[in-house]
């Protein structure tokens, strides 16, 4: 619900989730969200993100959406944090 999405990417203590929208011709296709997290590493605080939320519409699975969000959204957050925490499934192949 949105109360729950408020909390969880825009009120976060360590700051809005980064996110990144796919449309095509027919509108809206998929979305990647990143969580910010701080971390302590050695008495220092470490910017990191970690994946947490996506979604692809069911017309367009299969057609490299999830891969391309993952790729553009990893290579944007690399340049502003020091780590990004990610467990992958068994179907993960990025």
């Amino acid at each position: 619900n949105e109360a729950w999405f408020r909390w969880k990417h825009i009120d976060n203590p360590s700051g809005q989730s980064l996110g990144w929208v796919a449309r095509d011709a027919g509108g809206v296709i998929g979305v990647r969200l990143f969580m910010r997290w701080q971390l302590r590493l050695n008495g220092e605080t470490v910017r990191a993100v970690r994946p947490v939320d996506t979604a692809t519409v069911p017309r367009a699975r299969q057609r490299g959406v999830f891969r391309t969000l993952t790729n553009v959204a990893v290579a944007a957050v690399m340049a502003i944090v020091a780590a990004a925490h990610v467990m992958p499934n068994s179907s993960a192949t990025v």
